[in-house]
């Protein structure tokens, strides 16, 4: 969860958008969540890391790594091995002073294969890596609420997992990057976390004059 002050305008001095780069399980201890982001602005702003926690097995971890060019998007996709399926997903991606990346889509685009894209911003290339977490049992069904982001605005969208079931995790999708010049669309994610056991809430602004699209996905059990 990123700090936001708006509108992001040249002229704004007082915005702030923290830009996420990396979420994902870190490999050398289980138990712990690593996060990355980037400030591209000058004025400090405050960064915040939710982990969610549970007993039992320690599910296994797949991953994909490609390249991801300067002012381009890409898209890894990685798959669970045979007799599993994905309960969580993450991804990493370049940062620092001369790399800034955002993440526009962490979706599984089936029970077994976790995708992910990211859009580069700055000239500098790096890579992306998708991360997906599987295990075996029972199959998270997918729900989903998607919501119109207009130019210059903050958008919120939420979706509940039908009772009885509950969140596995989540994940969220925006349309692609689109437009030029004084016209284009460029829906940034802020901040995606579980309100409740059963909730998932994603909220994004669109840094561009053109409306785009947000949708919050959920998994649940």
């Amino acid at each position: 969860m990123s700090q936001f002050v708006g509108p992001i305008t040249p002229t704004n001095t007082n915005a702030r958008l923290v830009i996420t780069t990396g979420v994902h399980r870190l490999g050398s201890n289980p138990r712990a969540l690593t996060v990355t982001a980037v400030n591209p602005r000058q004025a400090g702003a405050r960064y915040t890391a939710i982990a969610y926690c549970d007993r039992g097995t320690v599910p296994t971890v797949a991953t994909k790594t490609v390249r991801l060019a300067g002012l381009s998007t890409a898209l890894a996709t990685v798959n669970c091995p045979a007799g599993t399926a994905g309960v969580g997903g993450g991804y990493a991606s370049g940062s620092g002073a001369h790399q800034v990346e955002y993440l526009g889509e962490l979706v599984m685009n089936s029970p077994t294969q976790l995708a992910v894209g990211v859009a580069n911003v700055t000239k500098t290339p790096t890579t992306l890596t998708a991360l997906v977490y599987c295990a075996a049992g029972n199959v998270p069904t997918e729900h989903d609420t998607e919501m119109s982001v207009g130019g210059h605005k903050l958008v919120s969208a939420e979706v509940t997992c039908p009772s009885p079931t509950k969140l596995v995790w989540g994940g969220l999708d925006t349309s692609p990057p689109s437009g030029s010049g004084s016209s284009f669309s460029a829906v940034v994610p802020v901040s995606w976390y579980a309100p409740t056991a059963t909730q998932w809430k994603v909220t994004a602004y669109n840094v561009g004059t053109k409306a785009g699209a947000l949708a919050a996905v959920a998994y649940c059990s």
